[in-house]
């Protein structure tokens, strides 16, 4: 049975991991929105959070956004702004708006959940 676009799931690994390295994740749901996620919790020592997890639970979010979940704020697996960029931050994340890893966060501290919420209020 043929796919359509919006209904089209597109995992491509970006990079293979050298020997301790990371590898990123981008995911592409429904026809325009584009996902990015570090490997995260349990295979990288620097990230708080479980990326690979959230990112697939990510892929029903609203078209038109680019999202960046990044287990910790070196930003690895996207280096430019984002739509939406969670941060992991003690087992929580840090939402930035149209911005990167790096930069400041509009709201600190929230569960997956919580940060779903606050993006679909926003989205386009």
């Amino acid at each position: 049975m043929p796919g359509t676009p919006l209904r089209a799931l597109l995992l491509t690994l970006l990079a293979a991991a050298p020997a301790g390295g990371a590898v990123a994740v981008t995911v592409r749901s429904h026809e325009t929105a584009v996902i990015h996620a570090c490997v995260g919790r349990g295979a990288c020592p620097n990230a708080s959070v479980d990326t690979r997890r959230d990112a697939s639970r990510f892929a029903t979010a609203s078209p038109g956004l680019t999202v960046h979940i990044s287990g910790c704020a070196k930003g690895c697996a996207h280096q430019g702004p984002a739509s939406v960029t969670l941060v992991g931050n003690n087992g929580c994340y840090d939402l930035v708006r149209d911005g990167s890893a790096g930069d400041a966060p509009v709201i600190t501290g929230l569960s997956f959940d919580q940060a779903l919420v606050a993006i679909e209020q926003e989205a386009p």
